[in-house]
């Protein structure tokens, strides 16, 4: 999900011509770049945390081991995921 949905904002923003409008306006990428990351990162702690209850509460599996490492593993996948859609565009 975290590639899919970080690849097609960054190529949304290019094809609409938000990313040179707002270049122009004197953003820099740099900022650009962390915009996404953090909206992306709030987004994939929002899919993390409904996951987790729908998998433990709704579906009633178990989760083996620490619940906050099984969290935390959860976020670095989605985090690499992230990196990978945003290097890929």
């Amino acid at each position: 999900m975290a590639v899919a949905l970080t690849g097609s904002a960054f190529i949304t923003e290019k094809k609409e011509g938000m990313l040179d409008r707002s270049l122009v306006a004197g953003v820099t990428t740099g900022e650009v770049i962390t915009a996404h990351m953090i909206t992306q990162y709030v987004v994939m702690v929002g899919q993390t945390a409904l996951v987790f209850i729908f998998m433990m509460v709704v579906f009633e599996v178990p989760v083996r081991g620490p619940l906050g490492w099984s969290i935390v593993i959860t976020l670095l996948q989605g985090t690499c995921g992230m990196a990978f859609g945003t290097l890929k565009t």
